[in-house]
């Protein structure tokens, strides 16, 4: 005997969405199991260079291979800085692509104040872009990414962040 074609389109459905339910559950569990970018560290770097009191470190959404983090000043919840990095493939050839390509931006528009200007002692590679109020980096692998528009002390709040997120390392090594 054969089952009647709506009581097999029935079923799967709910195989279908039971399967669904499954994936939602099981991407929430991934979520709350994801690795933050927030460090405390960061955290307190961050704090000392806005000369800000206490920081708040707020998790931000993690995408595959991206980890972020924003940091708030705990007395107002003013932003400090975002800080995302990326562990997506080719990291340290991205970061050479957006210096280079925010180079361009800043001679091509006559604005060479707005030049990325190389800053030492963060993973193999570190740019502050004052146009742009961010902090580009690489250790190799990963790509950095500090903005801190708008936020009081910029450069200074970016590089505390980067050099407690990507510590110096010889290139190769």
């Amino acid at each position: 005997m054969q089952a009647p074609r709506h009581t097999v389109c029935a079923l799967a459905v709910l195989l279908a969405a039971g399967c669904d339910g499954a994936h939602h559950a099981a991407a929430r569990h991934a979520a709350a199991a994801a690795p933050s970018g927030c460090t405390r560290a960061a955290a307190a770097a961050v704090a000392a260079a806005a000369r800000a009191g206490a920081v708040r470190a707020i998790p931000t959404p993690a995408d595959p291979g991206v980890v972020g983090c924003r940091y708030a000043r705990a007395a107002d919840g003013r932003l400090l800085a975002t800080l995302t990095l990326d562990a997506n493939p080719q990291g340290f050839y991205r970061f050479q692509r957006a210096v280079e390509e925010r180079d361009q931006v800043a001679l091509w528009s006559h604005r060479p104040r707005e030049a990325p200007r190389t800053v030492p002692r963060i993973g193999i590679g570190a740019d502050w872009v004052p146009g742009d109020a961010v902090m580009l980096a690489s250790d190799g692998r990963r790509l950095l990414n500090v903005l801190t528009r708008g936020a009081p002390h910029a450069e200074a709040v970016a590089v505390a962040a980067a050099r407690a997120t990507l510590p110096p390392r010889a290139p190769g090594g």
